[in-house]
Order: structure tokens, then C-alpha cells, then sequence
């Protein structure tokens, strides 16, 4: 079987079988196909977002480089010119800004990224990997027959098409939606959203953009990030509560400038950039995890699995790296081998505990607004989580 290079799966008939069908192609999905069927499984990554706008996730830390590395795709990345990143100024419990250089960091710098060009080069590389990729395909049924074999049905063209596997990765992203058929239970550890604006640098200035660090902010309910993009791009967020009186303020292109007006560091980085471009849209931002990874025929794998904050800046190199180990658990799950399965979900476990230790040290040093819900229950849960 074959696909063409638009990812449209060529000669994809109902009934056809593979040893795995990884549901969702961001960058999780794309590394447990590429791990997968480079030890020569039949693989088929169903994408169902045929979506070319703007997509949240938009840096990599210096660990990412190995990873890359490890995937096989480094000549590739770099191909794309995505730009450096050389580390991170925050202010955050002081309004100085402290610098965090990655200039002595043995894995060289960091990454800001184009989404749309970093997820079409790995699904360019699953491809050349000898798995096959459907687009625009969103599964609508998905049953296990008494011979455990899965029968996986999405739309395609005019009629619904049906696809037979062992195996099913889970990598819908944060809802875990295919785990959580399943009976895995999703566990939040907050609120966090996401209130996310792109704008564009002024002609005038576009090529004098070299600011190449991330910058952080915090404020009396929240924080912000901003950094600049390939492209002339700026991405600005701003990160509070869902439940917070800043969300409903914050959705409008109009709140969300005046918020961002409000900031001592950020507003400066958007001074020669045009208005937001679209008006801001909220997405989750919570730390959050199944509370188990895998079960009979299928396992979940990147934000499906375990979701950070994006104060860590882990989000697309945990896809990355848990899509790796995922698919090297699949290489002997497929062949009847479940052993490394459980060593895989015990290595997200400690993963995920150790980020939050780190997470709750580091929201404890921000004591400015003691009468801040959004700070008082970071006080408050972090002490003791």
C-alpha cells in the first residue's frame, strides 16, 4: 500500500488490516507511526484535523535536539529554518527581568516553531517510513471483536470506510478521546487555560526581529508568554484560571489588547507588531494525565497520555519522546510481547511526578498578590501536592 504526498491514503479499501492505526497526527501521532513502521509493522495514522491555521505549540527545548535525533528527521528540521531559540527571560516574583541562557546547555539551543511546516515534515518522513496516512479522517465508531481485533470506521469521500488492526495508538491530544472510551479516567491537577493572539510585524520592521528568547510575565491573576515566530509572527498568550473574570474579558480581540496593555515586559515585545490578527481563542493549558496509559489492544501517547503547563515548555518534546517510547512498547506489543507496555506507563508516572514537583517550586516563588485566587490556590494546592 502507498499514499501520495498529499497524505491521502492511495488504494485504502474497507477491510483492509494493519497492525496499527494511531488515531491523531500531531507530533505524538507522527512519532509512534514513524517508530512503529520503521521496524516494518503496517501502520495507518489517521489525521482528523485538515486544519491549516495557526496551531498552539510553538517551541522546543534543547532536549528536543536529541530526540529529533533519535526519530531520524535532524537533516529535516533543519531543512525548515524554524528559528532559534536562545533561552528565556522571565519576570516572575520580582518585576526584573532574570535570564535563563541555554549557551551552556551541552544540547545547543532551543526552537521556535513554524507548527504548520514541523508537523508537515514528520508526516512527510512517516511516509518515507512505509505508513500510510488518511486526511481528513475522524473515526466515528470504534469496536473490539471477541477476537481481539479492532474495527476502526471514519468518513472517507462519500461513504464510511472500515479498517481492521490489533493495535490503536491514542494520540487525540489532551481529550483522550479513545482511552477514555475505553474506561481510562482523565485526572486534572488544575484549571489553567490558554487565551492565545498571533500578530504580525509591521513591514518596516520585519527584518529587524532578533529577539530570539521566550519571555514570561507574571501578573496579579495569571501569567503571559510571548515569542517570536518564523514567518514575522509573534505569538502572545496569557494564562489563567478557567473559571477566572479575565477569560470572558480576554476573548475579545479588544480585552485581550487591553490585558496585554496592562504588562510591564510583554506589551513592549508587540510595539511594531499589526493588532492580533484574529481574535484571541482559549484552549486548555492544565497539567493533567490518564490514570492508565494503556489497555487491551491500545495505548495513549503524548497530551493523550500526560499534559504539562505550558510554564515548562515540555509539551511538544513530551509528544515527541513518549511517542518514541510508546511505539518502541508497540514493536514488541504487536508481537505479543506486553512487558514493556507497563514499563511504559511506570516511566510516565515518574515523569509526570517529577515535572510536578518542579512545576509547584517554581509557582511558589511568585508572592506578589497574596490576594489573588489564581496565586492563593497555587499556595495553597502546590504546598501540599
Amino acid at each position: 500500500m502507498s499514499s501520495d504526498m498529499s497524505g491521502r491514503g492511495a488504494g485504502i479499501l474497507t477491510g483492509a488490516e494493519f497492525d496499527l492505526v494511531v488515531i491523531g497526527a500531531g507530533p505524538a501521532g507522527s512519532a509512534v507511526a514513524i517508530t512503529v513502521a520503521r521496524a516494518g509493522a503496517r501502520v495507518l495514522l489517521l489525521d482528523h484535523n485538515n486544519d491549516q491555521s495557526f496551531k498552539v505549540g510553538e517551541s522546543l527545548p534543547p532536549a528536543a535536539n536529541t530526540v529529533l535525533q533519535a526519530l531520524g528527521v535532524t537533516r529535516q528540521f533543519l531543512a525548515a529554518q524554524h528559528s532559534p531559540s536562545c533561552g528565556v527571560q522571565s519576570s516572575w516574583g520580582s518585576p526584573l527581568l532574570r535570564n535563563a541562557d541555554f549557551i551552556r546547555d551541552p544540547r545547543g539551543h532551543g526552537w521556535h516553531l513554524d507548527r504548520l511546516k514541523f508537523d508537515a515534515m514528520l508526516h512527510s518522513f512517516v511516509l518515507t517510513q512505509g505508513a500510510q496516512i488518511e486526511r481528513p479522517a475522524r473515526v466515528i465508531r470504534a469496536e473490539r471483536t471477541s477476537e481481539g481485533v479492532w474495527e476502526i470506521t471514519y468518513p472517507a469521500d462519500a461513504e464510511s470506510r472500515t479498517v481492521w488492526t490489533r493495535w490503536v495508538a491514542d494520540c487525540t491530544g489532551r481529550q483522550s478521546w479513545f482511552a477514555r472510551q475505553q474506561g481510562a479516567q482523565r485526572i486534572h491537577d488544575d484549571r489553567l487555560v490558554a487565551l492565545v493572539g498571533v500578530f504580525s510585524l509591521a513591514k518596516p520592521y520585519q527584518t529587524e526581529a532578533s529577539d530570539t528568547a521566550t519571555l514570561i510575565e507574571s501578573v496579579p491573576h495569571g501569567w503571559w508568554y510571548t515569542a517570536a515566530l518564523p514567518g514575522g509572527k509573534r505569538v502572545v498568550v496569557y494564562l489563567t484560571d478557567a473559571d477566572s473574570e479575565q477569560v470572558k474579558r480576554a476573548r475579545t480581540t479588544a480585552g485581550f489588547l487591553s490585558l496585554l496593555a496592562e504588562t510591564y515586559h510583554v506589551a513592549p515585545s508587540v510595539e511594531y507588531c499589526r493588532s492580533s490578527e484574529v481574535a484571541p481563542w482559549a484552549t486548555r493549558a492544565n497539567s493533567s494525565r490518564l490514570d492508565k496509559c494503556w489497555g487491551p489492544g491500545w495505548v495513549a501517547a503524548g497530551d493523550a497520555s500526560m499534559s504539562f503547563d505550558p510554564l515548562s515548555s515540555q509539551g511538544i518534546f513530551n509528544a515527541l519522546y513518549s511517542g518514541i517510547k510508546a511505539g518502541q512498547a508497540l514493536q514488541h506489543g504487536i508481537r505479543g510481547d506486553l512487558s514493556l507496555l507497563s514499563s511504559y506507563e511506570d516511566r510516565l508516572r515518574k515523569i509526570y511526578s517529577a515535572y510536578l514537583s518542579s512545576r509547584n517550586v517554581y509557582y511558589s516563588l511568585e508572592r506578589r498578590w497574596p490576594s489573588s485566587r489564581f496565586w492563593q490556590r497555587r499556595r495553597n494546592t502546590y504546598a501540599v501536592a
